[in-house]
């Protein structure tokens, strides 16, 4: 089993060091999916911190196909209409969301167009190699 935690500005995991990323979210009114992240060949994207603050719309975490990230037991992660919210994932080394892919990017998705802003923390993990 793999063991994850915190080192500084970086995550150890399976006797690696994983550099933290951060990236920006600055989306203004638009609908559909903007690009978040670009996937990286043999990587999967884990997201282990981030805030992000919207008006009424859904905001929707998607890998760029259009396949759900991977949250729990694969189920999509999704903020529901509200008023102006700031959900906040403290870090967590073992992710908040994942793509289910290597190689995919990580994309955010609005219902309706009103802007989204905050910032996503991640970790480039490799992708496990089966056994044979």
């Amino acid at each position: 089993m793999s063991e994850a935690k915190l080192q500084g500005a970086s995550i150890a995991y399976d006797n690696a060091r994983l550099p933290i990323k951060r990236v920006v979210v600055d989306e203004v009114a638009a609908t559909g999916s903007v690009d978040l992240i670009a996937g990286v060949a043999g990587y999967l994207i884990r997201v282990v911190s981030g805030q992000l603050t919207f008006g009424i719309t859904d905001v929707y975490f998607l890998e760029e196909d259009g396949d759900p990230v991977m949250n729990g037991p694969n189920a999509p992660i999704e903020f529901r209409e509200g008023r102006i919210e700031a959900n906040a994932w403290q870090q967590n080394p073992f992710g908040w969301m994942q793509t289910t892919t290597a190689g995919k990017g990580l994309q955010v998705n609005r219902s309706l167009s009103v802007p989204v802003g905050g910032s996503l923390q991640y970790v480039l993990v490799p992708e496990p190699i089966p056994l044979v």
